[in-house]
C-alpha cells in the first residue's frame, strides 16, 4: 500500500538542474546514479521551496547505510500521519525493519530539500506494469509537489501503473485521479480496512 500524504503541488514554476556536491548524502546518491544510469531522473530540480532551499529528485541508493536509514527514518513518521488520516494503525510500513525495507525488490527516487530526504518512492516493474509500491513524503513538505514529480519519474518509465492506497486516504486519490490514475477496485484487508486499488494506462 502506497503512503501518500501530499496534496497537488500550488505552484507550477519550471523545474531547473542543479549538480549537488560530492561530500553529502545528495553527492554520494547522485554519483552512484551518474555512474550507473542512462536515465534522466537529474533532469528535474525545483527554483525554491517556501524554506528557501534547492529542491532535486534522485535515484536512491539503498546499499548506503545512511540513504537507507534517513528512507526509514522518513516512511515511519509519514506512515504514522496516514494512520491517523484514514483510521488504521496496523500499517505494515510501521513495524517493518530497516533490513526487511532494504530487502525488497524495489527501485527508489527520493526528493531532496539540500542535504535532506523530504520523500521518496519505492516502485517496481513486473510484466511491463509499474508497481507504485509506496510513496512517502515528510509531514514538513507536504503540498511542495513532490509526491506528484515523483509519480511522473514513475510513469516515464513507461507501460501502466498500478497503486494502491487506505480508500479514506483523500489526498493520495486526489493526487492519482488528477494524474490520470483511476478506480479498478477496492478491497476490505485484515483490520476491515478499505483499500482503493487505482490503474494508469501509461504515458501516450
Amino acid at each position: 500500500m502506497a503512503c501518500m500524504n501530499a496534496l497537488r503541488p500550488k505552484s507550477t514554476s519550471p523545474w531547473s538542474v542543479v549538480a549537488p556536491s560530492s561530500g553529502d548524502l545528495i553527492g554520494r546518491t547522485a554519483q552512484w546514479w551518474l555512474k550507473g544510469s542512462a536515465s534522466g531522473y537529474l533532469r528535474l530540480t525545483p527554483p525554491r521551496t517556501r524554506q528557501g532551499g534547492g529542491r532535486m529528485i534522485v535515484p536512491l541508493d539503498m546499499t548506503d547505510d545512511a540513504t537507507a536509514e534517513a528512507v526509514h527514518r522518513l516512511a515511519k513518521h509519514s506512515y504514522a500521519v496516514e494512520a491517523e488520516l484514514i483510521g488504521y494503525a496496523a500499517i505494515p510500513g510501521l513495524t517493518e525493519t530497516l533490513e526487511e525495507m532494504r530487502a525488497l525488490p524495489l527501485r527508489w527516487l527520493g526528493g531532496f530539500v539540500d542535504n535532506e530526504l523530504v520523500a521518496f518512492v519505492g516502485f517496481s516493474k513486473v510484466d511491463d506494469v509499474l508497481d507504485i509500491d509506496r510513496l512517502c513524503v515528510a509531514p514538513s513538505h507536504f503540498r511542495l509537489g513532490f509526491a506528484r514529480r515523483l509519480v511522473e519519474q514513475v510513469l516515464a518509465e513507461g507501460g501502466p501503473a498500478i497503486v494502491s492506497t487506505g480508500a479514506d486516504n483523500a489526498p493520495a486519490i486526489e493526487l492519482y485521479e488528477s494524474m490520470g490514475f483511476r478506480v479498478v477496485d477496492t478491497v476490505v484487508v485484515e483490520g476491515g480496512l478499505r483499500v482503493a486499488q487505482f490503474g494508469h494506462p501509461g504515458i501516450v
